[in-house]
Order: C-alpha cells, then structure tokens, then sequence
C-alpha cells in the first residue's frame, strides 16, 4: 500500500470543506448527500494499535487512517473530495 500524508492527500484529492476550515463530515453513510459518486468519498477509520511492520521498531502508528470509499468498521465519519480516487488506488492517509 501507498501512504500519503494528510498534506500529499488533501493536495491530490481537495475534500470539500466546513465553515471552520475542517473536513465536511457526515457521521453515518446515509448522511452523505444523495447522488454523490462513490469515487468521491472517503472513511475516516479510528486506527489500530498496532505497528505495521513487520519488524519490531518504535513507530507510532497513525491515530487516524483516510481509505477510499464506503467502511463500516471503526469509521468515524465520511468525508467528500472535489477531485476522485481511481478504481486502481490502494492507497491510505496517515493522519496523526
């Protein structure tokens, strides 16, 4: 898999806005508007404990993991972009 950063991520893609400044957030997948392109929304998931390499080492792991399209496990709300991911990304966004 890919990682982005938060920045490369919002660079690249362009999520859509609230009045503070922060990502629009829809709380449940039905809340997302009607008619939106899958290709468009993205999962904001609550990140595991765990580190993903395989070797033992002293990262963080990310607090909060951005993956393309719809989830329903740890998701803590979805977010729209301006710009769509492609159906060949397999790429995520560490958010700490």
């Amino acid at each position: 898999m890919a990682h982005l950063t938060f920045d490369q991520w919002a660079d690249r893609y362009s999520p859509t806005l609230d009045g503070s400044g922060g990502l629009e957030q829809y709380q449940t997948w039905t809340s997302v508007p009607s008619g939106t392109d899958p290709h468009h929304v993205w999962a904001v998931i609550e990140g595991d404990d765990e580190c993903e390499h395989e070797e033992e080492c002293e990262c963080e792991p990310p607090a909060w993991v951005i993956m393309p399209g719809y989830h329903l496990v740890n998701v803590m709300y979805f977010t729209v972009t301006e710009h769509p991911w492609g159906d060949d990304v397999v790429e995520y966004v560490l958010w700490d």
